[in-house]
């Protein structure tokens, strides 16, 4: 098992402004581990929507999604191909 956390990238590409901003717990749990196990983006994640009305935005997709309903499928897929690319001998 594994615990998800997230990052807030404020929607640009400049790993120096990254920050955790309360948004996740970090630790240390009661045991001492510090946690996250794994991280990914946590603000501003674009996904698809339903078209038009239907959706929650106008557009085909929506771009604001967050926090670890957000960061958890990226990890999930991140860790899928982690695990491929070991079985393959990639690494």
């Amino acid at each position: 098992m594994f615990s998800i956390g997230g990052v807030r990238h404020l929607d640009n590409a400049d790993p120096s402004d990254d920050s955790w901003s309360n948004g996740a717990s970090i630790g240390p749990a009661a045991d001492g581990r510090i946690k996250p196990d794994l991280c990914t983006f946590y603000d501003a994640v674009r996904t698809s929507d339903r078209t038009g009305l239907d959706g929650y935005d106008v557009g085909d997709s929506f771009a604001t999604f967050g926090g670890t309903s957000a960061a958890t499928p990226i990890v999930a897929g991140q860790n899928a191909l982690a695990i491929q690319m070991f079985t393959d001998g990639l690494f």
